[in-house]
């Protein structure tokens, strides 16, 4: 005797179909919501790195680090809005030239006191005393003799983030931040602000601030991230809660 097989019968295959649709639908907004809370705090989190790591340089080498906005990762962007987003370059103060990237060596007469770390490019007797290349001039030094510092180039450089993200800093860090060789920053606390596009894709809407990351860097040079979950509901962003800028 042949048993027969059972399968689904159309209007079971459609009934299964329309729930597997309604499940998709209620499913997708969430998420789509943890990809973009998930990049958010990669993007923040890289960020904090880069800051970090030109702290490290700079008590590691004795002079400046600087890092600007750049949106072609090879010298600093200046102008126009504080656009973080577009990339950003690290790069040691070598040329005395603070906030700068020189990539070309700077001459200092005898007898010059320095304004702020120098770097020399190439030894340098005086008096039967040696000053090989690589030595750091600190600021206030009376120079012994004529020097030529090192150039400076590109540490680390950082592409712009993708997303439609949004990275702006307030007046104290609107191009550039710079840790001394203390790791300390002289421009007070600065503040940044990282949004995506969500909500109808303006970065002023309550559902982008709503996931707002800020980034604050204290004078010690030490960073931190505020988020959501350690800010009042009402102030999503604590520096400003109207827009997505500090």
């Amino acid at each position: 005797m042949k048993l027969g097989h059972r399968g689904f019968s159309l209007i079971e295959l459609m009934i299964a179909l329309a729930v597997a649709g309604v499940l998709i639908t209620l499913a997708i907004p969430a998420f789509t919501d943890t990809i973009r809370n998930n990049r958010l705090s990669a993007q923040a989190n890289e960020f904090i790195y880069a800051l970090k790591f030109a702290r490290a340089e700079a008590i590691k080498r004795g002079v400046p680090v600087t890092i600007c906005r750049s949106s072609n990762q090879t010298a600093c962007t200046t102008g126009g809005t504080a656009n973080w987003e577009s990339g950003w370059i690290i790069f040691a103060e070598n040329a005395g030239n603070l906030a700068a990237l020189d990539t070309t060596a700077a001459n200092f007469a005898s007898g010059a006191t320095l304004s702020s770390p120098i770097v020399l490019g190439s030894n340098v007797t005086v008096s039967g005393r040696t000053y090989v290349a690589g030595t750091v001039f600190s600021t206030g030094t009376v120079l012994p003799a004529a020097v030529t510092t090192a150039t400076e180039s590109v540490l680390v450089a950082h592409e712009a983030l993708t997303g439609l993200s949004t990275l702006r800093g307030d007046n104290n860090v609107a191009n550039t931040i710079t840790f001394n060789s203390q790791g300390m920053v002289g421009a007070g606390v600065g503040t940044f602000v990282l949004c995506d596009n969500r909500g109808n894709g303006s970065p002023t809407n309550t559902l982008a601030r709503a996931q707002a990351r800020q980034l604050i860097v204290a004078f010690s040079g030490q960073t931190r991230i505020t988020t959501p979950t350690s800010r009042a509901a009402t102030t999503p962003v604590t520096a400003d809660p109207v827009t997505c800028t500090p």
